[in-house]
């Protein structure tokens, strides 16, 4: 028994320093836009060519944690449809110079919309092929589980379609004045949309019509008022606390971060009950955002978790990362367990 507990031991505290070392956890990619295949672990000695400024417009995960996407600013789009395994650059009808504000995709990572500062793009195959849509440059997008309907925020106006990406027609905006963030729930008939400083709107699709409702719930003093969609419900936050609501318009409040350095978060993400948030520090909850731990490092940004829960994707610094968050703490936890049961162990041997 005692045996069994420290092999135990041993590999959970193997677990733990290779999450803790995210260079052998789950290196990604750094690689140069001119690229076109980068592998997850050797890309660590081939990232000398990107600069150490480089940053990122958004990363994209579908449900399952199959297809990952991560978009440059500026530089290209990487795809990866093996789990973060292999990376390569989109290059078939999309740019790899451009400055990359986000990327979004269905479900099933078949549907993948990404916006620059000149146009915005869409593929319908996986990110292998992209089209021109008549958007033109958006802050941020979103898209409906099925892909069908996508959502585009602009300055002025939110752009939304209703037939996987093939037209778009403006749905108006209730504020004209520094859109942040968008979110778009599973059936596509509920946006969430974002202002700095001014809190969350919700457009909700009734008889054919959206109509915009505001929540003084969440209204900001806090520059990013980050909002995502996952396991039935939007999150969003204007401080230390992350709230919750299943239709955009009745929010309540859930846990609270361990750390806060009263400037706000800049992103959240959501899976049926993983939710991830980031400040420069990451925030991870596998009970639907009741409660947080915080991941040792710093300077995170961009974050996206899959539906499931089974993989994530993320920067930290200038580097895109994937790893399965739940499996982190868990081995956290284990190792945590076995430590504070190991010196009574200890004394019986």
């Amino acid at each position: 028994m005692v045996m069994a507990m420290l092999a135990w031991f041993i590999m959970c505290q193997s677990l733990v320093a290779s999450a803790n070392n995210i260079e052998l956890w789950g290196q990604a990619l750094r690689g140069s836009p001119n690229k076109n295949s980068v592998t997850a672990k050797s890309a660590v000695s081939e990232a000398s060519n990107v600069p150490a400024s480089t940053l990122w417009g958004g990363v994209a995960i579908d449900y399952t944690g199959t297809h990952l996407f991560a978009a440059q600013d500026p530089g290209g789009l990487y795809v990866s449809s093996n789990r973060g395994a292999t990376w390569q650059l989109a290059q078939s009808g999309i740019p790899t110079n451009a400055y990359f504000f986000d990327v979004a995709c269905s479900s099933s990572g078949q549907y993948v919309i990404t916006s620059t500062s000149t146009a915005t793009f869409l593929s319908s195959n996986f990110g292998a092929s992209w089209s021109t849509t008549t958007v033109g440059s958006a802050i941020a997008v979103g898209t409906s589980g099925s892909g069908s309907i996508i959502a585009a925020l602009k300055s002025t106006a939110v752009q939304v379609s209703t037939d996987f990406g093939n037209t778009f027609a403006s749905i108006g905006s209730p504020l004209t004045v520094s859109p942040d963030g968008i979110a778009v729930s599973t059936n596509g008939t509920i946006i969430v949309v974002s202002y700095r400083y001014q809190g969350v709107y919700t457009a909700t699709l009734i008889g054919g019509t959206w109509t915009w409702s505001s929540s003084a719930t969440l209204l900001s003093s806090n520059y990013d008022v980050p909002v995502a969609y996952g396991g039935g419900y939007f999150y969003a936050s204007t401080g230390s606390t992350i709230y919750k609501s299943p239709d955009g318009i009745t929010w309540t409040a859930t846990g609270s971060l361990p750390y806060w350095d009263g400037i706000g978060l800049t992103y959240i993400s959501a899976g049926d009950s993983d939710v991830i948030a980031t400040n420069a520090q990451l925030f991870y909850s596998g009970n639907g955002g009741n409660s947080y731990v915080q991941k040792s490092g710093s300077s995170y940004f961009n974050v996206a978790v899959s539906g499931d829960n089974s993989n994530g994707v993320w920067i930290s610094g200038t580097q895109v990362y994937y790893g399965d968050f739940g499996e982190f703490f868990a081995s956290c936890l284990i190792l945590s367990f076995l430590i504070s049961n190991f010196g009574f162990i200890s004394q019986r041997i």
